[in-house]
């Protein structure tokens, strides 16, 4: 296996010009704030050297595909907390820190998970990651329910289906997207279960009567 591949040594990836076309029919974007002169995709948009993180996007609609390097958590952290709406596209990491606090199971986030894998702009072949398109509102008009997961087709993003608590297939989602956390506490309620038994047999010094 080639470690290259999964590394975050690539960073720029861009947003197939198809995949745009169908999210701004359904939101018209109006600022891109990770591009440069050669591929953004808005009429308003941030350079590397400008640095989208540190500028102010008002309550614009962002459409964001950032670098896939080591601070993709801040950029998801800025769309997270950007006063209007923001689309981003991204990895499907759902083992990540960023994935649990900022987007999994948060009322202002909507998934969609793209099936397979996306050929991105310039590239000779798939990426060799999944994705997902992550919409962030923190518009009061535009909520979403805690858990609400689409999978688009690959026809078009607006067709998809929504998974519900209701839904038989939502328990597998959970248990999937069951961060660390739920794991080291199941541990320590059999350490501490442990812990009890030891000194029921053997007393509160550690010596076994008799």
């Amino acid at each position: 296996m080639n470690k290259v591949l999964f590394s975050s040594n690539r960073m720029d990836w861009e947003t197939p010009q198809d995949l745009f076309d169908k999210l701004d029919k359904e939101f018209h974007f109006d600022l891109d704030p990770c591009a440069n002169d050669d591929n953004h995709k808005c009429q308003t948009y941030f350079t590397p050297d400008q640095d989208g993180l540190q500028q102010d996007w008002g309550e614009c609609t962002v459409f964001c595909n950032p670098p896939y390097g080591r601070e993709i958590g801040k950029w998801v952290e800025k769309c997270a907390t950007h006063d209007g709406i923001a689309v981003m596209l991204i990895p499907a990491r759902t083992d990540t820190r960023w994935f649990h606090k900022w987007i999994y199971n948060r009322n202002n986030a909507e998934i969609r998970f793209i099936p397979g894998r996306l050929k991105f702009g310039g590239a000779l072949n798939a990426a060799p990651f999944p994705s997902m398109i992550v919409v962030f509102s923190n518009r009061t008009e535009f909520k979403f329910e805690p858990v609400n997961i689409h999978f688009p087709n690959t026809e078009c993003l607006s067709g998809s289906m929504t998974i519900t608590k209701d839904d038989p297939k939502y328990k597998r989602f959970e248990q999937a997207f069951e961060s660390e956390s739920h794991l080291i506490e199941r541990i320590s309620q059999k350490i501490n279960l442990l812990n009890e038994m030891i000194k029921h047999e053997w007393g509160e010094d550690g010596n076994k009567d008799g």
